[in-house]
């Protein structure tokens, strides 16, 4: 008696451990699990979002997304960059996207199963990573549409004159900012509109600048980027350097939101916003000069 009740004990402990994952249905027998907010976005984009089982902490963009997680539709399976594995594994998906990065060590336990594995450091790769996903999931069509409107959206550049831009992260020191580099998508548009990024001649990804190095740049204009709107306008915090040119113009701006970091479809909205800012900067130069 005391052994059954003992492997009871044991079993629902087991079950408990299991946490509240269900296998639902999905659509088209399709089951996804997705580790990346932009590749997420993307796959709703497509109309394969009732497929999605899994996402990643981060992922709550389209407005379904976060409804899905809501509703328990899609399960939330941790960081992206340390998955809760036996989460997926328990959400038994058919395929899984994720960023292939230096941490792409945690996604080894996953790789017997259809692991796909996508990098989107510059704006072609993450061109490329949204036709992947269409070709992925069976709709090239509506992926090469995706691609083409942002192409479409970049091909006229701002034209002269083009300021030298700082592009950088919200933080709420600027004595202390990550910054853009060249070897980054946010880089690679404000290039293709026809800016400068001021730190073009820098090899880093995203490198941290202090403020005697802001200082040095001297940047025509300052650009902050933050996934959120939730931020406290950047002029007041950029005003502990009135020494740069920018803040001296009142030229420091902020894109704010979901596009700010994503490599999925919002891209075009952010070209958008960045050319807007870009050609407001060009006609008060104009007047000041």
């Amino acid at each position: 008696m005391k052994t059954r009740a003992l492997a009871i004990i044991i079993c629902t402990a087991a079950l408990s451990a299991c946490g509240d994952v269900t296998e639902r249905a999905t659509p088209s027998g399709r089951r996804i699990v997705s580790l990346s907010p932009a590749m997420t976005e993307t796959i709703f984009a497509l109309g394969a979002g009732e497929d999605v089982v899994g996402v990643s902490v981060f992922c709550n963009y389209p407005g379904e997304v976060r409804e899905a997680r809501e509703s328990g539709s899609a399960t939330v399976i941790g960081d992206p960059m340390n998955p809760s594995v036996a989460t997926i594994l328990r959400l038994k998906p058919t395929i899984i996207f994720a960023q292939q990065t230096t941490f792409s060590d945690k996604l080894d336990p996953l790789r017997t199963m259809n692991l796909v594995e996508l990098r989107s450091q510059t704006l072609d790769g993450a061109l490329s990573v949204i036709q992947a996903i269409g070709r992925e999931l069976g709709e090239s069509p509506k992926a090469d549409a995706i691609v083409n409107r942002i192409q479409s959206a970049l091909n006229t550049p701002v034209g002269n004159p083009a300021p030298r831009v700082l592009l950088c992260y919200y933080a709420d020191d600027p004595s202390s900012v990550d910054c853009v580099g060249a070897p980054n998508w946010q880089s690679d548009i404000l290039t293709r509109l026809g800016g400068v990024n001021a730190l073009a001649d820098e090899a880093m990804v995203t490198p941290k600048l202090n403020a005697e190095h802001i200082l040095q740049r001297d940047p025509d204009l300052v650009i902050e980027m933050h996934f959120t709107t939730e931020v406290t306008p950047a002029f007041e915090r950029w005003g502990k350097l009135p020494l740069l040119r920018a803040v001296k113009l009142g030229e420091v701006h902020g894109i704010y939101g979901h596009e700010a970091g994503s490599t999925g479809p919002s891209l075009e909205t952010f070209i958008k916003r960045l050319r807007e800012t870009l050609e407001g900067w060009q006609q008060r130069h104009r007047a000041r000069s």
